[in-house]
């Protein structure tokens, strides 16, 4: 289990949000953007595991 700070993954959360949104400005796509929940699930999580898979402690 990796540990972070619930405001490590707002400030995440807002960065994702911020891209998105800058994203969807320039190229005209639309993304569905999801609650901090969903976002810690199926993006923050999975992504800090496959960051940190091969770090023995």
């Amino acid at each position: 289990m990796i540990l972070y700070s619930e405001r490590q993954l707002k400030t995440e959360y807002d960065l994702w949000v911020h891209e998105q949104l800058r994203i969807q400005k320039r190229t005209g796509v639309k993304f569905e953007i999801p609650d901090i929940e969903v976002f810690r699930r199926d993006v923050y999580e999975p992504t800090l595991e496959e960051v940190y898979k091969d770090d023995a402690f």
